[in-house]
């Protein structure tokens, strides 16, 4: 029955970490907002391309320099809201890079293999509860899917994290108390900083 438990615990955290490794959802809310912002920008284009036709004939006919070099100066602010979009749009389809580790501090690097996995989950983590569509049950899902990774480090690596005062029979309880708060977002942020923050302490290794 342990092995049992055990089998499926490790297959939860698996589906869970390729679900923070794959590319957000779209959902309603940013599909609405993401087709306003292609049919506004697409108008805006529109008027524009009309305008710069009339600034040209304006320049022929009249050699009315004032015209034309308005529309080149809002050409600017045309490709710049279409540049937003498709950052917007990119940044969600794109899934997270578990990788860029180049912000990270010197002391990521004194970290095992697991505890530096562990730590990049956590930055995608945060990044995942940062979205606003996201509803408390799938941000609590996450939470003690991230918590249950952390349960599950044993040996030496189990011996730093209690070196770092990190428990997470205590990090799971403390995630059971956000329930019923209404800043549960908040908290839960909190609450992936001050891990980070903890584990990334060198104050705290032995061998520093």
């Amino acid at each position: 029955m342990m092995a049992e438990l055990e089998t499926g615990g490790e297959l939860v955290v698996r589906e869970v970490e390729l679900e923070l490794t794959s590319p957000r959802k779209i959902t309603p809310s940013f599909a609405v907002a993401a087709v306003a912002g292609i049919v506004l920008l697409s108008a805006t284009s529109a008027a524009w391309l009309v305008g710069v036709i009339v600034a040209i004939a304006s320049l022929l006919a009249h050699g009315e320099f004032l015209p034309i070099v308005v529309m080149a100066g809002t050409a600017w602010l045309v490709a710049r809201g279409w540049a937003a979009l498709y950052q917007s749009l990119s940044a969600r389809m794109r899934p997270p890079d578990l990788s860029a580790t180049a912000l990270l501090p010197d002391s990521y690097w004194t970290l095992s293999p697991q505890l530096r996995r562990l730590l990049l989950d956590t930055r995608t983590s945060r990044e995942s509860l940062r979205d606003r569509d996201i509803d408390r049950a799938d941000l609590l899902r996450q939470l003690f899917a991230w918590v249950t990774c952390i349960a599950e480090v044993e040996g030496p690596n189990r011996d730093l994290l209690r070196d770092h005062h990190i428990d997470g029979h205590r990090l799971r309880e403390e995630i059971a108390s956000f329930y019923d708060r209404p800043d549960l977002r908040e908290r839960a942020l909190d609450l992936l900083d001050r891990f980070e923050a903890g584990l990334l302490d060198r104050s705290r290794d032995p061998f520093r």
